[in-house]
């Protein structure tokens, strides 16, 4: 089952008696939570006696057993909650196992993960064959308008189509980032709106974007000063190696597929009916394609996939690993063709 799957079945059924959501996108998970809590506990009734959270190394098998075979007071549905459930040791998640072959049909038992639990244990095999289980992935950037547009419908907004590219291009696929800017946009504009691209330019900084472009600006440049001095911000403001690299990546991925065009068609327009772009971003895609050449393009994505390859398997410490491949990626960058 799909997150979205998950949430448009909690909007028209019952929650199940036991929930697996696996992954790393906690967005999902605490929306699915909001609509089980909305069925069991209408108005907020009886949740303070009945919902429960525990995490990581406080869970208890049997001691969960326990509290979800007992029967709710003053509510329909009791709500155990297990978050990085991970982290528990093999021996006390060895009683979730019995349980979820045969749950108790007035509990909904939520086990969360970050990291999928090996489908050749016990309780892996149990949760895939007995509880509803849900992969919570970071959707890819094709996934996001529908995700974004359901944003919108709960609060009562529509983004035009530049809206909605400019959030993707601003924020990413964090989905919690995304909800907090689309939850701006309505308190910016108003509900019952259609938010169009200056209200968006307007609400939500761009810093970001502009960031990752000027890095690659610099690159085309050859300017590896400039490169490093923009790398060095990115490094400040708090963002992760992991994070800036693939931001990187898909911006020389769209400058390949530009140049791919040939010259006579590396306009904005052009550039925006083929990669299906929003014109401010195609004017961007285009100007900054002109400075390289295929050749070089091609190098530039093969280094950022060793790159991406060393900063997963290297040993050396993270904090020093990341930041140290990224600029040894920038200077290849910025020497390529």
């Amino acid at each position: 089952m799909t997150p979205e799957e998950l949430l448009e079945g909690l909007n028209h059924a019952p929650p199940a008696p036991v929930y697996y959501l696996h992954g790393p996108e906690t967005f999902f998970v605490d929306q699915a939570l909001q609509l089980v809590l909305q069925y069991a506990f209408p108005g907020g009734a009886g949740k303070d006696l009945n919902y429960h959270i525990l995490a990581g190394k406080e869970i208890k098998g049997e001691a969960v057993v326990r509290e979800a075979r007992t029967m709710p007071m003053f509510a329909s549905l009791r709500v155990l909650l297990l978050r990085q459930a991970q982290l528990a040791s093999a021996a006390e998640l060895e009683p979730l196992v019995g349980y979820v072959k045969a749950p108790s049909p007035s509990t909904c038992l939520i086990l969360c993960t970050t990291t999928k639990i090996d489908g050749r244990t016990s309780l892996g095999r149990t949760l895939a064959s007995k509880a509803v289980s849900v992969e919570c992935r970071h959707p890819f950037e094709s996934q996001l308008p529908p995700l974004i547009r359901r944003m919108a419908r709960q609060r009562q907004v529509e983004l035009s189509c530049d809206a909605e590219g400019y959030l993707i291009e601003v924020v990413g696929s964090d989905m919690l980032a995304l909800d907090d800017a689309v939850e701006r946009l309505r308190l910016f504009a108003g509900a019952n709106r259609i938010i169009d691209l200056e209200t968006a330019q307007k609400c939500i900084a761009d810093t970001r974007v502009h960031e990752i472009w000027d890095l690659t600006n610099a690159i085309g440049e050859k300017n590896l000063e400039q490169a490093l001095k923009v790398l060095g911000k990115l490094r400040s403001e708090g963002m992760e190696a992991l994070r800036a690299l693939p931001m990187l990546a898909r911006s020389v991925r769209q400058l390949w597929m530009a140049r791919s065009l040939g010259q006579e068609k590396l306009k904005p327009d052009s550039v925006a009916k083929a990669l299906g772009l929003p014109p401010f971003i195609a004017r961007n895609v285009a100007a900054q394609a002109r400075r390289f050449s295929s050749e070089g393009l091609a190098q530039a994505i093969e280094a950022m996939h060793k790159a991406d390859l060393t900063l997963k398997s290297s040993e050396l410490p993270s904090g020093v690993r990341e930041w140290v491949v990224l600029e040894e990626l920038v200077w290849t960058l910025t020497r390529g063709q």
